[in-house]
Order: C-alpha cells, then sequence, then structure tokens
C-alpha cells in the first residue's frame, strides 16, 4: 500500500474494523505506511488501549455512540478513543468507522495531509 499511495502523490485513507490483542509490530507499520488510517475502537466494553490496530497513536479511532450521542454501553472506551460516530440501532452496516473516513478524506482534499 506504501509504494501506490506514494506513486498516486495523494493523501490515502484506511478504514479497519479488526482488533486483537496488544502488537507493536501493527501499531509500528501504521505509522510508517504513510496512510491516514481509521481504526474501529470495537465493541467489547474494554478499553481500547490494549486492542491494536485501535491503539496505535497514528490511527484515528472511532468508538460508538448511540442516539443520545452518548458512549453505546458496548463500545470500547479510553484516552485513544478519537471521535464517537453512530454505532447503536443502525440498520445495515455500520457506519461510524466509514462516515470518519469520508470526513477525513474531504478534510485533506480540502487543507491538505
Amino acid at each position: 500500500m506504501s509504494r501506490s499511495t506514494r506513486a498516486s502523490g495523494q493523501p490515502s485513507v484506511a478504514s479497519l474494523s479488526l482488533g486483537g490483542g496488544r502488537s507493536t509490530v501493527l501499531d509500528n507499520a501504521l505509522t510508517k505506511i504513510g496512510v491516514h488510517v481509521i481504526a474501529a475502537a470495537g465493541n467489547n466494553n474494554k478499553d481500547v488501549s490494549d486492542i491494536s490496530p485501535a491503539r496505535a497513536p497514528s490511527a484515528i479511532t472511532v468508538g460508538a455512540s448511540n442516539i443520545h450521542d452518548e458512549r453505546a454501553l458496548f463500545s470500547n472506551f479510553g484516552p485513544v478513543v478519537d471521535v464517537f460516530a453512530p454505532g447503536e440501532s443502525i440498520i445495515g452496516p455500520s457506519i461510524g468507522g466509514p462516515n470518519v473516513c469520508r470526513i477525513t478524506i474531504n478534510l485533506l482534499v480540502d487543507y491538505g495531509p
């Protein structure tokens, strides 16, 4: 991905909805690939500080909110969660991460990397 990002000369965005335990290798790789990464915080009501790739310092980590703009009870949480987006009572696929991805793309287009 890094090679195609450099070749395009344009900023790139990746939306990741995956998780596991701590992985310094994965966290560091996200920093090195030169892509703006949007990572789902996860849905286990746990501190995301122990979950990769959501804990990666370079990731924009998205937690789930409910209709009252509060953290959804199932959403992971913690100081590394950057933003909350609609994630509870959604009919169809989750939209939180993809919406944050679209916003990031618009900001990159309007203001640059």
